[in-house]
């Protein structure tokens, strides 16, 4: 289209003079890969002739010297209309070619004689135009040659840059602007809030918030909304709250930015709420609106408030949009209600690949493996190409089922003839092999991964711990630090169950502490238990007890001390047992497991009449959670029953030894 336009004002124009021009007219080299910033040098490139300067065409005159009137001259709005049309087309199709030889006409036939402030109007176009088409450095170069620059022409720069990823450029153009005593509009402000948001620029978004309350912008709902949204993206949610509170006419895009930065930030019950205060304010939801909040009810396992969104998706006859649907799929069967989720699968219009994939996932959700499998034969058989995601998916199908040979069908399918993997995919299928029982499988896919991240090094050294590997364990890990990936929490977990699995005392001892000096990992539950255990199978119950004890950045789990519990058994440490049986009942009422424990102890010892108490005693365990301060266990004889509270429990070891 934009070729044809070219052509036809071509035809239209003196036919000597665009020849001419085409010879005269110097070239602007393009290559849209390279821009430079507009502050770094603020004049145009030396081989880039400025429509605003005189004109190197010498065709100005006729054959008898008198002076030759351009086709701009004589009618310049037409021609004024023409070119603005062209530019724009040319921007549409990002046509940098065509773009620039309308540039060159402009400069050709006397850009600088249009009246009516037809010269900024027309080198906005052109700074419009090359942003469009990927040439910042030519965009620049227009816009540092215009004389009259106006606040359109700042926005449409800044909006290039945007358009470029070069949002560090926008807000050191904006601070130029202000220099040069341009007012900014709406906008202005919408346009530098978005660059901010984007390379997480606080301070910058900041000022531009002290500037909108200046020009009273801040109450403004479009400006105020980007306002909220660049606060919600650099990490300042309290102040995104009051700048939504000060909005006074708030619109279903403002309502919607809330709602979206309440769920990044895992608020969800608070979203849930000011969806209810929409209600209450009459703001008719869009789209938008339940594709933002269904999430928000699946992270609460909230169904109700759920369904209730579901009516409102059908009474506005949303349910058509594919992305709306996926939404629905995705909370039912999230929540648990794996019919209504099939039937929302079963009723869509129209499926995509993300539809299929949220299905398989309810289904695994729910423990249905094999219908997982099913559905994706079928989604072949209608002709959806899986994707990358889709197998991810039923990898951990094959992992709840322990189908190896369903896994290695799925890697096949990945690799499509690729001989290497990425990281994602390759971490997935790591994984499998490792919990299939392939360990030759997981390290070969390791081998072969071209990318790897601390997940990938993670899950191959869990790989060997889970297979009791522990010298390849410990090398890899040590291969890990040589190159340079920094390991996590579960890194060292691994590492830890490792020296468990394989009665390591010194190897545990050395890497714990090597985690919390040298790597400063906050050690976790997960951590302690394995300390506990390893100091458990090598005898040391004293100083696992007293570890259990001394734990300062978490509190221990009734796992924790059912570990210990599980080496008292071992050590046939009576005593100790009935003591920390009591600590797994303070920490987890509800589970019969301890008082069956303590009677089996009383049981081997032949002390039927106590085993009988606590079995009276288990059947009386109402089932709810509460929190237990003390138990006490009375008999006459003073030696085989005594009383003891947490806090007597506590000074008794507080003189324990530390680890």
């Amino acid at each position: 289209m934009a070729a044809k336009l070219l052509r036809r004002c071509e035809i239209a124009q003196h036919t000597s003079i665009h020849r001419y021009a085409e010879q005269e007219l110097p070239l602007i080299s393009h290559n849209p890969s390279s821009s430079s910033s507009p502050l770094a040098s603020q004049s145009p490139p030396s081989n880039i002739s400025s429509p605003w300067s005189p004109s190197p065409c010498k065709a100005s005159r006729d054959q008898l010297g008198h002076p030759q009137k351009s086709i701009i001259d004589t009618d310049t709005k037409n021609s004024v209309s023409v070119y603005a049309s062209l530019l724009r087309k040319c921007g549409e199709l990002r046509s940098f070619s065509h773009g620039k030889r309308i540039h060159g006409l402009l400069v050709a036939k006397g850009g600088s004689n249009i009246i009516d402030d037809s010269n900024t109007f027309l080198a906005n176009l052109l700074i419009q135009m090359y942003g469009n088409c990927g040439a910042m450095a030519e965009s620049a170069s227009v816009f540092y040659n215009l004389p009259f620059k106006n606040v359109y022409s700042w926005n449409l720069l800044m909006g290039a840059y945007i358009q470029n990823d070069e949002n560090f450029n926008v807000y050191p153009l904006f601070l130029h602007m202000q220099m040069e005593n341009i007012i900014p509009d709406q906008v202005t402000f919408v346009t530098v809030l978005s660059s901010c948001s984007s390379i997480s620029c606080l301070l910058g978004g900041q000022w531009i918030h002290i500037n909108m309350q200046f020009f009273g912008f801040e109450y403004d709902s479009i400006a105020g909304t980007a306002l909220l949204n660049m606060y919600g993206k650099c990490g300042s949610l309290n102040n995104a709250m009051r700048v939504f509170d000060l909005i006074q006419e708030k619109n279903v895009i403002s309502w919607n930015a809330m709602f979206s930065l309440y769920t990044k930030y895992e608020r969800a019950k608070e979203a849930i709420q000011l969806f209810r205060c929409m209600e209450m304010e009459g703001i008719i939801p869009n789209k938008v609106t339940f594709i933002t909040l269904l999430p928000a009810c699946t992270s609460l396992g909230d169904l109700s408030q759920g369904k209730r969104m579901h009516v409102y998706i059908l009474d506005e006859t949303f349910d058509s949009d594919v992305k709306v649907e996926n939404a629905l799929l995705d909370m039912h069967g999230k929540c648990g209600d794996l019919d209504l989720a099939r039937y929302v699968f079963v009723s869509m219009s129209e499926r995509d690949v993300i539809s299929w994939n949220v299905m398989a996932e309810a289904y695994i959700h729910q423990g249905q493996n094999e219908e997982a499998f099913n559905l994706f034969k079928q989604m072949r058989e209608e002709g959806i190409l899986p994707d990358e995601v889709s197998c991810i998916t039923l990898l951990s199908a094959c992992v709840n089922e322990g189908s190896l040979m369903e896994g290695k069908h799925l890697h096949c399918f990945l690799s499509g003839g690729k001989d290497k993997s990425d990281v994602i995919s390759g971490t997935a299928l790591v994984n499998m092999y490792a919990k299939c029982g392939d360990l030759h499988g997981a390290k070969l896919t390791f081998d072969k991964m071209q990318q790897k991240n601390v997940i990938s090094w993670n899950a191959m050294v869990a790989a060997y711990a889970q297979h009791g590997s522990s010298d390849f364990c410990f090398h890899l890990f040590e291969e890990m630090l040589c190159r340079g990936v920094r390991a996590t929490d579960s890194t060292y977990f691994s590492i830890l169950s490792a020296c468990s699995h394989a009665g390591l005392l010194y190897e545990g001892c050395f890497w714990f502490e090597f985690m919390v000096s040298f790597h400063g990992v906050e050690p976790t539950t997960e951590h302690f238990n394995c300390m506990v255990d390893l100091l458990g199978r090598s005898g040391q119950l004293d100083n696992g007890e007293a570890l259990l004890y001394s734990m300062s950045s978490c509190r221990p789990n009734a796992a924790s001390w059912a570990t210990l519990l599980a080496s008292c058994k071992a050590h046939s440490d009576v005593d100790r047992g009935i003591r920390i049986i009591r600590q797994v009942i303070r920490t987890d009422p509800e589970s019969a497991a301890p008082y069956v424990s303590i009677s089996n102890i009383y049981a081997a010892l032949g002390r039927w009449d106590e085993a009988e108490k606590i079995q009276e005693r288990r059947k009386g365990v109402k089932k709810q959670r509460e929190r237990v301060t003390e138990y006490e266990f009375m008999d006459d004889d003073d030696d085989d029953y005594f009383f003891m509270s947490i806090q007597e429990s506590d000074r008794k070891h507080q003189n324990f030894f530390t680890f």
